[in-house]
Formats: structure tokens, C-alpha cells, sequence
């Protein structure tokens, strides 16, 4: 799937007499956003600087071209080499799209390539040996700790996290403490339990914390009141959440993903150059949208009904404080936002509940979630 996606799968040999040549897509990709990134970085990622103060490039146009060579030949099994393969609904022609390509030796560019740093693939490898090298080449390139680590921060726990913090993962990263590179296992756990994720002091900190990309918010939920439904499958909603919100599971507009790692609003964040990405979705349209989705799924009780079976929310715990307000919006706070929910937000839950005189139960519960969920405190992870 990502050799179709990435266009190396049926990428050719150079041959000249028909004007064609390796296709640099993946090669460009592969650097750029999957590994080292276009710039030297310092330990901390930090941009390291020229001598006249400019920032370095890791690679060349002349460097993808030479990767590009060492990606060729790789095609799917048991079809001839450069045999198009569609994305259609057909079940022998999705079966090649679910198994390993292959090396077809007779469409790999032959010859030295020449890699960063100074490496070089000699002559008269097999394919997929000048792939593996290739890869080596790339996986033990300095770069590789600290630009892979401060996006996993971003993701995982703020948008902006410190130097200091990027240097002590990408430390792990490149060693983690037994002699093993790139040891995910240690990395994440040095992401989590690293002081600038736990210390609670810097909730507070203007700079600390991140947005909630959409399908997070979604999920948290579903996590939170447990759902279920009456056949073990879940249908998903996700064309509806991806219209609502630009977010939608497993379709990402392109390769560098639905927001970039250094975007910044305008405004206070971008005044403070502050790095907030998943803003790049938040608009007037998605704002709203994510709240319309959430008065689906809490308030008229979707995910749907369909042949997937019933699914539904469990709100059984929050049904035994629905008559005492104030313990209800304190069982929320901790439960959906992490105990950061300010006065004013609990104040504005209450009085809405206040309002709802029907003595219907549910209808407190799900207005009590739902006012929740669309908290700045629930929308923002500290």
C-alpha cells in the first residue's frame, strides 16, 4: 500500500533510450519527512548554523537522485513488473495490495550509489541489499534522534516542548542504555516520564500543553463512558467526523499529514513563537463541526444504528450523582479534563443543569457531558 501511495512500487531503471529514469518521489519523502528533515539538527533539535549564520541543508537534489537509483524495482508478487494495480474492490487484486513487495532484480538500477555522509553502496549488490544499506544509511544519520522525538513529544504530550526535553528523548533514542538504537520501547517511555511531561507545576505555563487533534477528542469519549455495542463491532463514523472536523481516521490529505509540525496560528501563539500544529485544522467551519458531531454522538445518542449493531455510551456512573450538581461536574472535571476545569467552566455546566427541569435524568447526564467535552479544558491536553 505504500509503495502505490509513495510511487516507488514499479519504479524502473534508468534507460535512457526511452528518456526514463528512477521516479524520486519516495526518495525525497523518506528524507524529508520520515527521518532527517531538510535542515542539520543539534541534539536539541535546534538548526545548526553555517558560518555566516544560514541554516544546512542535510541533502542535496543530487543526493535524492542517488537514493532514488537504490528504491527501483520493487513490485508486487506474481504480476509482471510495471503491471498497473488499481485500487478497486476486486479480491485478487487487492490481495497484491496486502502482501510484501518484491525485489525484481532486472528493474534495479545496477552501479555504485553514493549516500550522506560520505557512504557509498558498491556495485554488484542484490536489490533489496543496496534497500537495507540505503536504510542503514538514513536510520544512523545524527538527525534522525531529535527530529523523530520532538514529533513524537507533539503528539503525545505538547506542542512546544523545550530543547532540554527534545535532547533527553533523542538521547534514548540514540542509546538506550544497553547498546541499541532507536529502541521505541525506551523512547516512549522517556517521552512520558520525562519531567516536562509529568511535573504538574507546568500546567499553569501559557506554554505547556497541546490542542487535541479531533479523533483524540473521539476517542477520549469513547474510552471514557466505555462504549459498547450489541454485535462487538463498531461502525465508523469517520467521513462524518472527517467533514466536521478535517480529521478523519486513516485519511490524511497527503504525506506531511493533516496539519505541519510547525505551524503557529496568528495571533498570541505565533507572537510568542509558539509551534501549535493541530490548530492548522481549527477554523470557524471545524469548531463548529466538531460541536455538532458531539451533540450527535452525547445528546441524540449516535454512532448509529446500523447492521454493525447498536453502539452506545455508558453514563451508568454519572446517573447516580444526577442529583447533586456540583459532584457531577467534579466527577466530569477529573474524569474528561484531567482536574483543570476552571470556575468559570464549572459555574456555566451547573447553571445549565439548573435549567433543565424536566426531571429527565439522561438529559442532565448528556448535557453535563456534552457542555464537558466542548470545554477548552477538554479540547486542550495539559
Amino acid at each position: 500500500m505504500m509503495g502505490f501511495y509513495l510511487s516507488h512500487m514499479n519504479n524502473p531503471k534508468t534507460d535512457v533510450s526511452k528518456n526514463q529514469f528512477p521516479d524520486e518521489n519516495y526518495a525525497r519523502e523518506v528524507l524529508q519527512l520520515f527521518s532527517i528533515g531538510l535542515y542539520e539538527l543539534n541534539i536539541d533539535g535546534t538548526r545548526k548554523k553555517d558560518s555566516e549564520g544560514n541554516d544546512i541543508p542535510t541533502y542535496t537534489n543530487s543526493d535524492i537522485i542517488e537514493y532514488a537509483k537504490v528504491f527501483t524495482g520493487l513490485g508486487t508478487v506474481g504480476r509482471p513488473f510495471g503491471m498497473k494495480v488499481n485500487l478497486v474492490a476486486n479480491k485478487n487484486i487487492k490481495s497484491y495490495m496486502t502482501k510484501p513487495m518484491v525485489m525484481h532484480e532486472e528493474h534495479h538500477e545496477q552501479g555504485q550509489k553514493k549516500l550522506l555522509r560520505g557512504e557509498t553502496i558498491p556495485s554488484g549488490q542484490t536489490g533489496m541489499k543496496d534497500i537495507n544499506d540505503a536504510i542503514d544509511n538514513i536510520f544512523n544519520h545524527p538527525n534522525v534522534g531529535p527530529f523523530i522525538v520532538r514529533q513524537l513529544i507533539q503528539r503525545f504530550v505538547k506542542s512546544h516542548p523545550t530543547p532540554d526535553y527534545v535532547q533527553r528523548v533523542a538521547e534514548v533514542f540514540n542509546g538506550n542504555g544497553e547498546g541499541v538504537r532507536g529502541d521505541l520501547k525506551a523512547v516512549i517511555k522517556a517521552v512520558l516520564l520525562d519531567s516536562e511531561a509529568r511535573d504538574c507545576s507546568l500546567i499553569s505555563n501559557s506554554d505547556h500543553g497541546k490542542l487535541k487533534e479531533p479523533l483524540l477528542r473521539f476517542s477520549q469519549l469513547y474510552k471514557a463512558f466505555d462504549i459498547q455495542s450489541t454485535t462487538g463491532a463498531f461502525y465508523s463514523e469517520g467521513l462524518s467526523i472527517e467533514e466536521s472536523t478535517a480529521q478523519g481516521p486513516l485519511r490524511s490529505p497527503s504525506v506531511f499529514n493533516f496539519y505541519q509540525t510547525n505551524y503557529s496560528p496568528p495571533g498570541i501563539l505565533s507572537d510568542a513563537l509558539l509551534d501549535a500544529p493541530e490548530f492548522q485544522i481549527l477554523n470557524s467551519s471545524t469548531s463548529i463541526g466538531y460541536i455538532n458531531m458531539l451533540d450527535s454522538i452525547i445528546v441524540q445518542g449516535m454512532p448509529l444504528e446500523l447492521e454493525q449493531g447498536v453502539s452506545s455510551l455508558d453514563f451508568s456512573t454519572e446517573l447516580t450523582l444526577v442529583n447533586d450538581h456540583i459532584a457531577l461536574v467534579e466527577h466530569l472535571n477529573t474524569k474528561l479534563c484531567n482536574s483543570t476545569m476552571k470556575a468559570k467552566t464549572k459555574t456555566t455546566i451547573i447553571n445549565a443543569l439548573n435549567q433543565i427541569t424536566s426531571g429527565d435524568a439522561m438529559e442532565k447526564i448528556k448535557m453535563a457531558v456534552y457542555l464537558s467535552t466542548t470545554s477548552p479544558e477538554f479540547v486542550i491536553l495539559k
